[in-house]
């Protein structure tokens, strides 16, 4: 009796062990042969304004999604079968009683899919921001989080070459200096150019940093764009810079007319097909303003990592300091 009792415990024993071998190469093929990534999250309200979580780095097997990725740093509630962020934290959407909502970019750029449907790439930042969206004709296509993740990382792993165009050679010292920072920063596929000698092609194949005033044909045909990409700033002309701005989310417009005034706005590349709702890891960062010497200011705001080119929508400059986009 007492060798059966032995025999089983020996037999129960050995399943065990069976098992646990099978649950390890089942762990071993997840985490060891198909690795580990690393991702970063950023989590904000009021556009930026008020940071929950502030470059919280984790490290996931390869396999995850985003959803997968942010049920580990916060608590988090769903809708829609999981594909749709109702609450982080406690943080919850007001719709439909008020359009404020959880919207979410990766590497500053906008996604087009789902938490569900986008599979990390090693080195993503992904930045979640619950705001209000009930402003007209206003799609934000791209932020700043960090412009050279933007161009290095892309999106879904898909990245592009970099152009600095500048209007004319007042603007060459700038775009040069523009172009040593970036490099100093890991970007190495850049090219400089005058804006007029940039091809149709060129413009929607790469991303594009311009630095000139209204009168440069890019900026301006950048900024006739502005339903595409989203600003809370822009040109009426070339004397006046309109910033769209929020009262307790009532949208109220503020003329800006001075001969010290910049704006520097992001979004993804509207000379590239299919834009909307298509990210293709290339954006557009246009330097400009009222007069050379506020745009040359804010070229050097830029390269001297200015706190407002973090979490905005975009920067503007008014004699020498610098405010993010929106104006809440």
């Amino acid at each position: 009796m007492k060798n059966q009792v032995k025999k089983r415990l020996k037999i129960l024993i050995l399943i065990l062990i069976v098992i646990g071998i099978g649950f390890w190469v089942v762990y071993s093929y997840f985490v060891n042969i198909q690795g580990t990534k690393t991702v970063k999250f950023v989590i904000t309200t009021d556009y930026g304004k008020i940071i929950i979580l502030n470059e919280t780095t984790i490290e996931v097997p390869r396999y995850y999604n985003i959803k997968d990725a942010l049920n580990r740093i916060a608590e988090v509630e769903y809708e829609y079968g999981g594909g749709f962020v109702n609450s982080i934290n406690g943080i919850a959407s007001q719709f439909p009683d008020a359009y404020v909502d959880w919207f979410f970019f990766v590497n500053g750029i906008m996604s087009n899919v789902g938490i569900l449907d986008y599979n990390l790439v090693d080195g993503d930042i992904i930045y979640f921001d619950y705001h209000n969206w009930d402003y007209d004709n206003l799609f934000w296509s791209a932020v700043f989080q960090d412009v050279v993740q933007s161009i290095k990382q892309g999106f879904a792993g898909n990245t592009a070459p970099t152009i600095i165009c500048y209007e004319n050679s007042s603007y060459q010292e700038a775009a040069l200096k523009l172009k040593m920072y970036l490099m100093t920063r890991g970007i190495q596929d850049l090219t400089i150019k005058v804006g007029n000698f940039v091809t149709e092609s060129e413009k929607g194949s790469n991303n594009l940093l311009l630095i000139g005033g209204y009168s440069m044909n890019l900026i301006r045909d950048y900024y006739d764009k502005s339903n595409t990409c989203g600003f809370f700033g822009y040109f009426r002309n070339s004397s006046a810079i309109e910033i769209i701005g929020n009262d307790t989310f009532t949208v109220e417009y503020t003329y800006c007319r001075s001969d010290n005034v910049s704006l520097v706005n992001i979004g993804q590349n509207p000379f590239s097909p299919n834009v909307i709702g298509y990210p293709n890891g290339k954006i557009v960062v246009a330097f400009s303003g009222l007069d050379l010497g506020s745009i040359l200011n804010s070229v050097d705001k830029f390269i001297a990592n200015d706190n407002a080119f973090t979490n905005s929508y975009g920067v503007l400059f008014l004699n020498n300091v610098s405010f993010k986009l929106p104006l809440l």
